[in-house]
């Protein structure tokens, strides 16, 4: 009898995703699923969701190459929703050479640090002003760092800002050689005599040395005033663009360059958020307030807490079997025209410190931009919450990628009924 019931429940599921999707359009209430017999279907689930805030992200270190990436996040940003974010960089530069004979009657011109960058999030025709800052500490590559912390001290006095406005479209010529867009920061006078002067020593002929004279750098920005304005990019570490440069001119006539590129693997993020003012902080504070909305943002902000509390209660009454169990996401569409929702998220279950935990988590949901919405398939979740399996704590949904980008997503939570988060059951009774 029990394999008859079992092969039912598959000739069931079967006859569901072969067949035309009728059932999504049925309204509220345990209905009949059309054409489908003995299948049910509701979407009036109760369903909390609230932010909360993130985990703090790896970053940095040989250690780390599971968190080693080719970008880093670098910029402000004032948003009226989201409060205000800074991505600052704790990093190392190396000799691009050893033992280089920087010629003949050596006079050096400046020292300038350029950061070529692949993608812009935020206000690009806002300004931004950056600030670079000489370390006094050394990035270990044998380290754990986390994005949350400072791990650094820094020379109070900066070696170099720039206030810029980018163009991402627009490159720029160096000795007639086109370089990707990035942005430019001359460092300052003393600096490059410093370096000036240490041509025909060992410091800027052996990199251990090097490293001993010049620890790296921190490069922070400040927070724009306007609401809405500010961007962050990711800086392109690996392109020819993205150094410490050395510009000089000997007796060989020409300018030259000697380079020092970004290290592979000493790039420390240090992100910082405030949502002071905002109704972020006010659900901070208390998970029952504002629920019309939830929210996602990547540099370690914020996850999204779910909860599906009356899941149970289907199998009171009756004993039930779920063939497909869909959460519906509806984005915020009014925001994503300055600022991009998360291409991707994920969904894993939380324990009771609303901390992520590894027994479920489903593929990464692709954002519909024309829907503006996530599906999640939670078809196991569901069953096995429904049978008691799991100890329901909860869902969260996190950010994918969130080291390297800066996207941040307003989720409508209960309401308005047309666009609140729903959960889309289909389910047979035995």
């Amino acid at each position: 009898m029990k394999k008859c019931v079992l092969f039912y429940f598959g000739l069931i599921a079967t006859l569901l995703w072969g067949a035309c999707n009728k059932a999504d359009e049925i309204g509220n209430g345990i209905l009949p699923a059309d054409d489908i017999p003995g299948l049910l279907f509701s979407d009036t689930a109760s369903i909390v969701s609230f932010c909360i805030t993130d985990d703090s992200i790896k970053s940095g270190g040989v250690t780390n190459k599971t968190f080693l990436t080719s970008v880093n996040p670098v910029g402000a940003q004032n948003d009226a929703t989201f409060g205000t974010t800074v991505a600052g960089l704790y990093a190392q530069v190396d000799l691009s050479k050893t033992s280089f004979d920087f010629g003949t009657n050596f006079i050096a011109d400046s020292l300038v640090l350029t950061m070529a960058y692949k993608e812009v999030f935020g206000d690009t025709n806002s300004p931004v002003t950056f600030h670079v800052y000489r370390l006094n500490d050394k990035i270990s590559s044998d380290s754990i760092y986390f994005t949350s912390k400072d791990y650094f001290t820094y020379n109070a006095q900066e070696i170099g800002s720039a206030t810029v406005v980018l163009t991402p479209k627009d490159s720029t010529a160096e000795f007639g050689v086109k370089r990707a867009p990035h942005v430019r920061i001359v460092l300052n006078p003393t600096l490059t005599a410093e370096f000036a002067a240490k041509t025909q020593s060992n410091e800027l002929k052996i990199n251990d040395d090097f490293l001993n004279f010049f620890k790296g750098i921190y490069i922070t920005a400040d927070i724009p005033t306007a609401a809405g304005s500010g961007f962050i990019f990711t800086l392109d570490y690996k392109s020819v663009a993205s150094r410490m440069a050395l510009f000089y001119h000997n007796d060989a006539g020409d300018s030259a360059v000697f380079a020092f590129p970004f290290n592979d693997y000493n790039r420390v993020n240090r992100f910082k958020h405030d949502y002071s003012g905002t109704a972020i902080a006010t659900q901070l504070a208390d998970s029952t307030t504002g629920n019309e909305y939830s929210y996602l943002q990547s540099l370690g902000g914020l996850q999204t807490k779910i909860k599906l509390p009356n899941l149970k209660d289907y199998n009171l009454t009756n004993k039930r079997a779920i063939n497909k169990a869909q959460l519906i996401i509806q984005a915020d569409n009014s925001e994503v025209t300055k600022y991009t929702a998360h291409k991707t998220i994920s969904v894993f279950t939380a324990n009771g410190s609303n901390q992520i935990t590894d027994k479920f988590r489903i593929l990464p949901m692709a954002y519909d931009s024309v829907k503006s919405q996530y599906i999640a398939d939670i078809t196991v979740y569901a069953q096995q919450a429904l049978t008691g399996k799991y100890d329901d704590l909860g869902l969260i949904l996190k950010a994918n990628g969130a080291l390297v980008n800066a996207y941040r997503t307003r989720l409508f939570g209960n309401s308005p009924i047309d666009k609140r988060m729903k959960l889309k059951l289909y389910f047979t009774e035995y």
